[in-house]
Formats: structure tokens, C-alpha cells, sequence
């Protein structure tokens, strides 16, 4: 169960307080009620998190600025401007995102099973937000695997364009926490980027020679003898190395 529920957030404060937890609050130390099968939606800013059932019955933020649990089941989770919702299995979900600014947004979506275990994760990096107005849909049941974000960018409730994962894992791949690394050799004329990671494989590498505009790094390209070069990788799972300086210099290679 989520920490921002009442009951919760009251048995905590009572706990604190030297209390007891009654009866009502949602927590129990019966193992089998916490293995709940379903799937965890996770969105980083600036986009707001709203789901909808086959009854329309909404769980997310009200216009109030309180936190609605219309949908028996579903929970919900903000911390700071990351939003996090639990959809049991067996029931139809409409997953909504709504910018708050232009920019570009992550999104995760974990299936886990009745045992607690992880199954599949789709990712979806930087997801552009090309008006304050872009709104993006997902479908979700049961087994759904990467489905498409359906983006309206003009609040006109016609759909603009579709994103799809940019990665999907299975179940071995899911816990990786590990950031991929970057090499780079220079010979004089041309640097040559190399990325690895040992779990879910890279998703990108970029570079930059002012550390402001980024180019997807596909093949090698041209650079001067002294030229500081940018390079950082992404991993299938989201994660990110710390961004490297390159000095290039004839013969040289860095790590």
C-alpha cells in the first residue's frame, strides 16, 4: 500500500506517536495480502498522472489538489514531481499524462505477478511534450505488453502521434541499476564512440562539443587536436552515466 493514503499516513503518525494501529488502516503483517498482481505506472515532470477504469472512476489528483481514490484498488504515490499509480489485474485502465510545461518526460510500466515478481518493464524515454496542451493516453489489461502512447497536442481529442517503447525487458533485465560506460578513441581526424552495458544493453549514446546541443552518436565524426568532447550513455533500463569530457589528442583513448 502507498504511503499517501490517510489510513496509512494516520497508523505512521501513531506509530510515532507511541499508538497502536488499529484494525482499519490497511496494514497487516499477513504476507499473502501484499502479493497483488497488476501493473506500476511511473512518470518523471512535468506531466500530471491520472487513471480512469471501464467506469470511469478516477484515482489521481483532483482539481482540488487533493488526492482522489475513485478506483477501488488502484493506488497512487506523488513525490515531488514524480508520480507513481499500482493498477490491480483484472480490470481495463486508462492511463493518462497531461503536460504541465513543454519539455520531455520518462515513463515506466512494470507488470508484476501474484508472486511479487517483476515480469516485463516497458521504457519510454524523453517523451516530447510539444505544447502545454499535449496529452497522452495508454490502454492498459491484463498481459498488456509496450503499448502505444497515443499523444493529442491540441486538446482537440484527435491523436497527433503515437510513441512507442523505446525499450522493453524481461523479467532478468528489470534490476538493472548500473549505468552503462563509454570509451572513446580519437586518431587524429575522426573519435570513435563505444558503449557497453552488461544487463539490458545500451540505448543510446550522444555527444557534444559544447555540452548544450546533443547529437545521437551513430558513427564516427570529424573533430580538431584539442577539442573537448561530451559523451554520455543510456541504458535500456533508464539508467545514465555521469556525462565525460574527452580532450582529443593524437593516438589518445579515454575512458
Amino acid at each position: 500500500t502507498m504511503p499517501s493514503l490517510p489510513a496509512i499516513q494516520n497508523a505512521i503518525l501513531a506509530v510515532l506517536g507511541g499508538g497502536t494501529i488499529t484494525s482499519d488502516s490497511g496494514i497487516s503483517n499477513a504476507v499473502g495480502l501484499c502479493k497483488l498482481s497488476g501493473d506500476i505506472v511511473e512518470v518523471h515532470s512535468p506531466v500530471s498522472l491520472d487513471i480512469y477504469d471501464q467506469d470511469n472512476r478516477h484515482t489521481g489528483l483532483a482539481a482540488d489538489g487533493e488526492t482522489e481514490y475513485g478506483i477501488p484498488g488502484v493506488q497512487y504515490e506523488m513525490i515531488d514531481n514524480e508520480k507513481f499509480a499500482f493498477m490491480p489485474s483484472g480490470a481495463h485502465y486508462r492511463v493518462v499524462t497531461r503536460a504541465q510545461s513543454t519539455g520531455a518526460y520518462d515513463m515506466y510500466i512494470t507488470h508484476t505477478d501474484d508472486t511479487d515478481v517483476v515480469t516485463h518493464q516497458s521504457y519510454y524515454h524523453a517523451v516530447p511534450l510539444v505544447t502545454e496542451n499535449s496529452t497522452g493516453t495508454i490502454m492498459l489489461a491484463d498481459e498488456t505488453v509496450s503499448p502505444m502512447i497515443s499523444i493529442d497536442d491540441n486538446d482537440d481529442t484527435v491523436t497527433d502521434r503515437t510513441v512507442t517503447a523505446s525499450s522493453s525487458l524481461e523479467s532478468d533485465k528489470v534490476n538493472d541499476h548500473t549505468p552503462p560506460v563509454t570509451t572513446a578513441a580519437f586518431d587524429g581526424t575522426m573519435v570513435t564512440l563505444s558503449a557497453t552495458d552488461d544487463i539490458s544493453g545500451v540505448l543510446n549514446t550522444k555527444y557534444s562539443t559544447d555540452n548544450v546541443v546533443w547529437n545521437v552518436y551513430s558513427n564516427p565524426f570529424k573533430a580538431k587536436v584539442g577539442v573537448t568532447v561530451y559523451v554520455v550513455s543510456l541504458d535500456a533500463a533508464g539508467n545514465t552515466e555521469d556525462i565525460k569530457q574527452i580532450q582529443t589528442a593524437i593516438a589518445s583513448m579515454v575512458s
